[in-house]
């Protein structure tokens, strides 16, 4: 979801626009008035992504107190879901942050202050990895056939995601301004009534020196996640005969066998299926895809990819459980609720 805030200013100052992949800093310098759809535009601009920031923070803090005082104790998934969730809360709230460090001008010595684009990778790949570690261990404490197997299994795969957090931190840590490039104005509109630009806050990476920490996040982060999903696949296959995404067993449905009533939470196993099939096309199809394009035009990329994963990731699971299980569940009840009182009603009779 996109994080905003702006204030809207008259000629030669700057409205501030933050999303959580793109800062948008409208910069006007008008020889005469700004025109009334100039202004218009910017405010709706503002306007609706206003919005969009305030309906993410508001299902997600509606999400996660559903779960703390409604599906604590009667879901066995609530931790899995709650764990998602506020991972993708906690990621929107550091990209704020972020976001109004990059709108201050920075002072440079020897240069005029400008604004400095940040890098942010390293916020989305924690939060990514949070989700897929979670889905990896219920993957492996549900198909796997001893305790200890699943153990073994367990620490392997995520420490090997781990490992790949330290050694990418540690690589990323070490860039400096210079190494990245602060090119990231991008003109809009130039007339004789203004010129607005958009400041885009996240910097370009040069594909040379990125290569190293592109192949430690697919070998360590992500291979784990492809080979677990597969071995899963095939102890599924084993079992059924049958070979589907859909039926994957993400989240565990042994609370279904002794009450009916608190199978809620597993309603989102194919939220998390979904999970697991879009990144499969943003991780390697969409970014590959860029890098090559990057590769053979200018060799920069913004690596934007990861950020905007996390927030698909985070408002398709707050919608499907706003859905799925409250409104969904709500219903339910009250359709039971009218059930009983038919069936009370025609036994007075």
């Amino acid at each position: 979801m996109h994080s905003v805030y702006g204030v809207l200013t008259n000629s030669k100052m700057p409205v501030f626009t933050k999303q959580e992949e793109l800062t948008i800093s409208f910069h006007v310098n008008t020889r005469n008035a700004i025109s009334m759809d100039a202004v218009e535009v910017i405010f709706l601009f503002r306007l609706v992504q206003s919005g969009l920031i305030f309906m993410a923070m508001a299902a997600s803090i509606v999400c996660l107190w559903h779960i703390i005082y409604f599906r604590r104790k009667s879901c066995a998934n609530a931790g899995t879901i709650f764990a998602m969730i506020f991972t993708g809360f906690v990621h929107l709230i550091i990209c704020m942050g972020m976001l109004s460090i990059a709108e201050e001008p920075m002072v440079i010595p020897n240069q005029a202050p400008a604004h400095l684009c940040l890098d942010y990778t390293i916020p989305a790949l924690y939060a990514n990895s949070i989700v897929y570690i979670f889905i990896l261990h219920n993957l492996i404490f549900n198909h796997a056939q001893t305790t200890v197997g699943a153990l073994l299994i367990w620490i392997l795969s995520i420490g090997s995601i781990l490992t790949g957090l330290v050694l990418i931190s540690d690589t990323s840590g070490a860039q400096t301004v210079s190494h990245l490039n602060q090119r990231n104005f991008l003109s809009l509109m130039d007339s004789p009534k203004g010129h607005i630009e958009a400041f885009v806050s996240v910097c370009e990476k040069h594909i040379s020196s990125e290569i190293a920490n592109v192949m430690i996040e697919y070998l360590l982060l992500y291979l784990p996640v492809v080979i677990i999903v597969t071995w899963a696949l095939a102890r599924k296959f084993l079992q059924t005969g049958e070979v589907s995404m859909l039926k994957l067993a993400i989240l565990s449905n042994k609370e279904c066998v002794t009450n009916s009533q608190t199978c809620d939470c597993v309603k989102l196993n194919t939220v998390l299926v979904a999970v697991l099939v879009n990144s499969a096309i943003l991780l390697f199809i969409a970014k590959p895809g860029y890098m090559l394009y990057a590769h053979a035009t200018s060799g920069y990329f913004r690596d934007i990819i990861p950020s905007l994963l996390q927030t698909v990731l985070f408002t398709y699971i707050c919608a499907e459980y706003i859905g799925k299980v409250i409104v969904q569940r709500r219903r339910e009840i009250q359709t039971q609720q009218g059930c009983k009182c038919e069936t009370e009603n025609s036994a007075t009779v």
